[in-house]
């Protein structure tokens, strides 16, 4: 709806970006260490205590959103078919090399994303947890529809109908197009989470 409907782009890495999602919120549910360096030198170490669940999503989704963003500067030097083939190379790329990345899975071959509770209400529960996920898609739908009435909105949908009019108007398309695949990344990486929690592994 983002990418496509709103700005007028075709991105093919969405379930790419919800699996990063997913892969990041239980990472951050779950606790890791990071230790870049050599020898003696490290550029970064530190130690990240599990987040609780419903925030180890949410991370992630903004995590993923950046990721998106990134994505997209590459990206959005394409148009059209080309386009759609730069985000399906990213896809591939993510399926076939980040995935596997031994930081997401600790040397665990199917790792697990236990569930928590919510406000007093136990996840664990099939139920409880389905109405937990209807909760979030609808705050997510109530967002993203206020956003699109919102100025940040019609200037992705001014973009997408005549960049350079826009453009007239200080409207950047370049980053305007950005933010709505920052957007429409986030979104998945929020959708990417939930599932995780819903399967037996998250791979």
């Amino acid at each position: 709806t983002v990418v496509t409907g709103w700005s007028g782009q075709l991105s093919l890495a969405q379930m790419a970006y919800a699996g990063l999602g997913g892969l990041l919120a239980y990472k951050l549910h779950a606790g890791f260490s990071l230790d870049i360096g050599w020898g003696e030198t490290r550029l970064l170490d530190f130690q990240l205590v599990g987040l609780i669940q419903p925030v180890a999503i949410i991370v992630a989704a903004l995590v993923t959103a950046a990721i998106a963003a990134l994505t997209g500067i590459g990206a959005l030097r394409a148009r059209g078919l080309m386009l759609a083939v730069t985000t399906f190379a990213f896809a591939i790329a993510a399926e076939g090399y980040l995935y596997r990345r031994p930081v997401f899975s600790d040397g665990e071959a199917t790792p697990s994303f236990p569930r928590g509770s919510v406000l007093g209400i136990d996840l664990k529960d099939e139920r409880a947890y389905f109405w937990f996920a209807a909760a979030v898609a609808l705050i997510g739908f109530v967002v993203l529809n206020r956003i699109r009435s919102s100025g940040v909105g019609r200037s992705i949908i001014a973009v997408r109908d005549n960049p350079d009019t826009a453009s007239a108007y200080t409207v950047s398309p370049t980053r305007t197009k950005l933010f709505a695949f920052a957007l429409a990344g986030g979104v998945a990486g929020l959708s990417g989470g939930l599932f995780a929690n819903l399967l037996p592994s998250v791979r």
